[in-house]
């Protein structure tokens, strides 16, 4: 952390706050558990969504289903994203999980905003993956908006966001 030992320490979760006592010899009771504060404004409570009805219905999924939420990360980041979400519905599929579950894969804006759109290969493969595991897949776009000349994410992509994770049972991502 650096040569002043610091009044607070924000982290995001337990294990962080065991790395900073371990490695920067912070005391516990100086280190405060946070959360990931960038995900804050996806819970503002004037950022209204759906119910989970609706939510259900929008993406065709099952209400009487778990549901996990795939967070894709960029693909010059991870090459797999396709092949992650083909293992994990093949383990839906074969019972791997506790009970019924379905997921919905959220790609990540760079495979739509930058270059403007999906390549062919890309739609193909999450093509196939629609074709063979049906209803217990679904597909959230990024949305985006124009500023100053950029492509952006904007408020509606936040808010369909927040109801993925809203209504998801747990999320899996590759970290980027």
């Amino acid at each position: 952390i650096g040569a002043v030992m610091p009044d607070n320490v924000l982290v995001w979760n337990a294990e962080m706050r065991d790395e900073v006592t371990r490695y920067h010899d912070v005391p516990t009771e100086r280190i405060s558990i946070s959360g990931v504060s960038q995900w804050d404004h996806y819970f503002r409570p004037e950022m209204a969504v759906r119910n989970r009805g609706g939510f259900m219905r929008r993406y065709g999924l099952r209400e009487d289903r778990r549901t996990i939420y795939y967070a894709m990360t960029t693909p010059s980041h991870y090459k797999h994203n396709v092949t992650l979400a083909r293992m994990l519905l093949e383990a839906m599929r074969d019972g791997r999980f506790d009970g019924e579950t379905q997921l919905i894969v959220r790609l990540h804006p760079a495979y739509v905003l930058i270059g403007g759109m999906l390549s062919d290969e890309i739609r193909d493969e999450l093509d196939a993956l629609e074709r063979e595991f049906g209803d217990r897949l679904a597909y959230s776009m990024p949305t985006s908006e124009e500023y100053s000349g950029f492509l952006i994410p904007g408020d509606q992509d936040d808010v369909d966001l927040k109801e993925i994770l809203t209504h998801s049972d747990a999320m899996v991502t590759v970290y980027s």
